[in-house]
């Protein structure tokens, strides 16, 4: 299943490839994971299931130019092709765009998300290219939009002096593309906190408040067996003294367990003690935290 899975990510791959041929419109995360699944589909399918494991998946940023009644506009388009996808799973697919504001953002995606679902078990890199192509307009910010400048328009409804902090709990973190890809947003958008990889997972961050709801908005648009914001936190004041972190970091507490994947929650509690949120183990898991025994 998995071979005729790859199969289809490459014979899409090389219909994009064709269509949008230059070396800046199409960027792939790793370079040589499209040769590297080629050569596992030639010969590769005896290889064992450490190889297996280490083959790379397929993510990579389109860039669209699209020519709208108010201009051009630049278009960003991001995949990520699990190894079971289009068969058994979905491509994760983020869309950015210059001319939009923030919420504007939000919307596209959750439009496109919705039409994907529809697409269970089928290619959908192209449909989405031209899904995009063809309603990017509605969500364009129009330089002549009666009484607001574009600039007006971006401007995030949440005021900018807010603070804010969000707790997500998730059955599980284990991609280690996704692991990645938190730690990237994080810095991208000046956001501190911790990412808790593992089952279960844990993830903090706190920064400006449109910030941190961009990060959440992003994360959601991923594929995930269960996440849910534990706890949401809005504050005004001095940045630097309502910030808990000093810097955005993956935690690792003495990870144990057949695939090094279950933390020791007694270090985790006392962690989060150290940083004035104690409180917040309960609130994650239902229980009260104990520090780790033999743990001055």
């Amino acid at each position: 299943m998995m071979e005729e899975c790859l199969e289809l990510q490459l014979s899409e791959l090389e219909m994009l490839s064709s269509m949008y041929p230059g070396d800046e419109e199409m960027t792939f995360v790793h370079p040589i994971a499209r040769d590297c699944i080629r050569r596992y589909l030639d010969g590769g399918r005896e290889a064992d299931v450490e190889s297996m494991e280490s083959l790379p998946s397929l993510s990579f940023t389109l860039q669209l130019r699209c020519t709208l009644p108010s201009g051009d506009c630049s278009v960003c388009v991001q995949f990520r092709l699990a190894h079971t996808y289009p068969l058994e799973s979905s491509a994760e697919v983020h869309v950015s765009c210059d001319s939009s504001s923030r919420q504007s953002q939000r919307d596209l995606n959750d439009a496109l998300k919705a039409y994907t679902s529809t697409m269970q078990g089928e290619c959908v890199l192209l449909p989405v290219v031209q899904w995009v192509q063809e309603h990017v307009e509605n969500y364009v910010v129009s330089e002549t939009s009666s009484g607001a400048s574009k600039d007006a328009e971006c401007t995030p409804a949440v005021s900018p002096d807010k603070f804010g902090r969000i707790w997500l709990y998730m059955h599980h973190i284990y991609s280690k593309h996704k692991r990645k890809d938190i730690l990237d947003f994080s810095h991208e958008l000046q956001l501190t906190g911790f990412c808790l990889p593992g089952k279960p997972g844990v993830v903090c961050v706190e920064g400006r408040l449109a910030n941190v709801d961009d990060f959440f908005h992003r994360l959601r648009n991923m594929t995930w067996k269960r996440m849910t914001c534990k706890y949401r936190e809005e504050m005004t004041g001095e940045e630097a003294e309502l910030r808990s972190f000093s810097g955005f970091g993956e935690m690792n507490f003495d990870a144990h367990g057949g695939r090094h994947n279950h933390m020791d929650m007694g270090l985790f509690f006392k962690y989060l003690e150290k940083h004035k949120h104690g409180e917040m183990f309960e609130v994650l898991f239902g229980v009260e935290g104990r520090a780790a025994e033999n743990d001055d």
